[in-house]
């Protein structure tokens, strides 16, 4: 059974619908007119061979013993070659998407690629090498150049993410070349870390959030205030073990604990000479 095609007028009038019962789904409408125009295209080729009666004839066949042979004739030159497959349907070529030629090309000119190199294994090495080393030096990155970052002031109360020392994007190659060279240095050449006396130990300036003292000293501090048992009044009851009084614990606030540090820095630290603490 042949399926009969649309006509071209058809296929025509289906390329150029508007198709507005498609808008919730453009997928669908983009589809629906892709396939109308590699229908279309079948209908747009030319021809490149013709069948006619076989040249060579044997005397069966000239007798009409047995049937003549047919043979497939090109239309011109270089229209066919050996072991291409024929069929009675043409089939419909699929229609590039447009501007692809201008897009690859721009893509070969971004990796520079000659004309005669061209070729799809080659476009696919040159983007496949290019995400491989996009990956190692974003491995370099992460690994040797990420430092602590700065607190947010919107977000006091939040461990600042890490930043690093170099920075790819919106650089340009001279600027990441001077990141890069600037990392290297801070990272081979650190900070002198003060030598520190027995019996000391390097502490903050000041306690706070962003050194995670908040969270780590908030509520664990407390003070007790001995006040009068309310059920006896003083007098000795089951409730205060007949002493008359209770004990109370007075939480030390955090503004306190800052405080009380503040003065043990300012009494205790060791002053800078310049050659270590």
């Amino acid at each position: 059974m042949t399926t009969q095609l649309p006509s071209k007028e058809r296929l025509e009038e289906v390329v150029s619908y508007d198709l507005s019962e498609f808008d919730d789904n453009p997928g669908l409408r983009e589809e629906w007119q892709f396939f109308a125009r590699a229908l279309l295209a079948a209908y747009e080729q030319e021809p490149v061979a013709v069948v006619e009666l076989s040249d060579f004839v044997t005397a069966a066949q000239l007798s009409g013993e047995e049937p003549r042979k047919k043979a497939v004739k090109e239309l011109y030159e270089g229209a066919l070659i050996v072991g291409q497959n024929l069929y009675t349907h043409s089939a419909p070529s699929i229609p590039a998407v447009p501007g692809s030629a201008e897009i690859l090309s721009a893509i070969c000119d971004l990796f520079h690629i000659g004309a005669e190199a061209r070729t799809k294994s080659a476009i696919l090495t040159n983007i496949e090498n290019t995400i491989h080393f996009a990956d190692q030096l974003d491995a370099i990155e992460k690994e040797f150049f990420m430092v602590p970052g700065e607190p947010d002031e919107d977000y006091p109360d939040e461990t600042p993410a890490d930043e690093c020392l170099v920075n790819r994007w919106g650089s340009t190659t001279e600027r990441y070349v001077e990141q890069f060279r600037e990392a290297l240095l801070r990272i081979t050449n650190p900070a002198p870390v003060p030598a520190v006396p027995d019996s000391y130990v390097l502490m903050p300036m000041k306690l706070t959030a962003e050194n995670g003292a908040k969270y780590a000293l908030s509520g664990e501090f407390h003070v007790l205030h001995r006040v009068t048992c309310n059920e006896c009044g003083g007098e000795g009851c089951s409730d205060c073990d007949d002493d008359g009084w209770l004990e109370e614990k007075i939480m030390i606030g955090w503004d306190d604990i800052k405080d009380i540090y503040r003065a043990a820095v300012e009494a205790c630290s060791i002053k800078s000479t310049g050659e270590g603490v």
